[in-house]
């Protein structure tokens, strides 16, 4: 394996995708952090997130997953 052959260019090519996908995600958090940002949030989710199938369903199981909102649900048994 040479040092510059295709396996170590796929290589480079994709650590250098992570690194600028991490920087966007970076960026994008930080601005969604504003005020206007999360007005931006609030619309997009308002207006055009809730309408898509199992949006609530899947924002329900992270939010649950995640700790977001714990909610005290009761315990049921089932036979």
């Amino acid at each position: 394996m040479a040092l510059g052959g295709p396996i170590s260019r796929a290589i480079v090519a994709i650590l250098i995708l992570v690194i600028i996908l991490g920087i966007f995600l970076f960026i994008n958090s930080l601005i969604l952090e504003t005020y206007a940002g999360k007005g931006f949030s609030n619309w997009l989710e308002k207006k055009i997130l809730l309408h898509v199938p199992f949006y609530k369903t899947l924002k329900g199981v992270t939010h649950q997953i995640a700790g977001v909102g714990e909610n005290n649900y009761q315990v049921v048994e089932v036979d």
